[in-house]
């Protein structure tokens, strides 16, 4: 690996967990009834139920191990998807704009049932470990 190579990664690292990070949700009053819209029911067909967390989470971690296989860590980068999703991600340096764009669509299907929430991160560093990029904890 060539020292700018190794300078660039440093500095998406660096940039990625500056963007990152204090596990927050948004307050909510437990007590208010659920918010829903008034409507008739023959004014339009049911909708499909909003997916819980777990089942963003779990659609987001089976979407990435698609898009991580690595024989070296030089093949990864590593991605900081967000809360609900993770503080960092190791994918296929190929597919790190796809995993983006998955992860902004997730969020915003978890904050528009939960609302937000952020993370505090612990540092990470990204390795190749048993064939699939991964980040990990210093």
């Amino acid at each position: 690996m060539r020292p700018s190579d190794v300078l660039s990664h440093l500095a998406l690292i660096a940039l990625l967990l500056a963007s990152g990070c204090a596990r927050k949700a948004e307050p909510h009053d437990a007590a208010a009834p659920p918010k829903t819209a008034e409507q008739s029911p023959a004014a339009s067909p049911p909708e499909e139920p909003e997916p819980a967390k777990a089942d963003i989470v779990q659609e987001f971690d089976a979407f990435v191990s698609e898009r991580n296989s690595c024989a070296q860590a030089s093949e990864c980068v590593m991605l900081s998807p967000g809360c609900p999703l993770g503080c960092g991600v190791g994918v296929r340096a190929e597919h790190a704009a796809e995993v983006e764009a998955k992860a902004k669509l997730l969020i915003a299907e978890a904050e528009k049932q939960n609302g937000a929430c952020t993370y505090k991160c612990a540092a990470l560093h990204l390795e190749c470990a048993t064939g699939r990029c991964a980040a990990v904890p210093e």
